[in-house]
């Protein structure tokens, strides 16, 4: 399982982890980061990999990030 904006482990090293596991599959979780398992989503997928399914080849899809503009970044923190 990769998610497309994992920073740690990106998804060429999951894929390329991939070639060394004979019935290895992969799931893309597209705007997933390092840590996707608090996902309900995610979870139920683990869980049905654990129960014998084939999930390789899946796609889940979370929201897409917000991000700050550069200008909001440059503010200071509201510390209320």
């Amino acid at each position: 399982m990769t998610g497309t904006l994992d920073s740690n482990t990106p998804v060429f090293d999951a894929e390329e982890a991939l070639w060394g596991f004979a019935h290895g599959g992969l799931v893309s979780v597209e705007n997933g980061f390092h840590e996707t398992l608090p996902s309900a989503e995610v979870q139920e997928v683990v869980t049905e990999l654990f129960g014998g399914a084939d999930i390789g080849g899946r796609t889940l899809r979370f929201p897409a990030p917000e991000f700050l503009t550069i200008e909001e970044a440059k503010k200071p923190a509201d510390r209320r």
